[in-house]
């Protein structure tokens, strides 16, 4: 059965990576999850968030809990190390049952078009994204 592991580099303010998350069936790596941090370009004040991509699963493992036990653990990682915010560029119907929503609804968007609507942002601390509008994700 496969499991996730432990971060290999633990998500951590100041650095210029977040946690890196492999999953393994034995030796084999099935599944990886980067998080990186990124700004969210507000009037006022830049907020400090954390992006999460890319994310990958090997098509053998997918659809078994790989993926939702990646970004789950990834974003406790980053709870944990304080970031209050978290952005994603993905699927609009994947990642809104970890508690992603469209990123415009908060009044932030993208820098760039994109089809689909797939910019989604999430708050890691209630109450993070309150007065935040703008452009993002930015590199940190």
């Amino acid at each position: 059965m496969p499991f996730v592991s432990g971060p290999s580099r633990p998500c951590h303010t100041g650095g210029p990576d977040g946690p890196k998350d492999p999953a393994r069936s034995g030796e084999r790596l099935v599944g990886h999850i980067v998080f990186g941090p990124v700004e969210i370009d507000s009037p006022g004040r830049e907020v400090r968030a954390i992006g999460l991509g890319p994310m990958a699963v090997d098509p053998d493992y997918q659809r078994t809990g790989i993926g939702r036990q990646l970004v789950e653990q990834g974003l406790r990682t980053c709870r944990k190390a304080g970031y209050k915010v978290a952005v994603v560029l993905g699927h609009p119907s994947y990642y809104p049952k970890f508690g992603f929503v469209l990123a415009r609804t908060h009044g932030i968007h993208w820098e760039h078009e994109v089809p689909g609507d797939p910019f989604m942002v999430m708050e890691l601390q209630a109450g993070a994204l309150a007065g935040v509008r703008g452009t993002g994700p930015l590199p940190a």
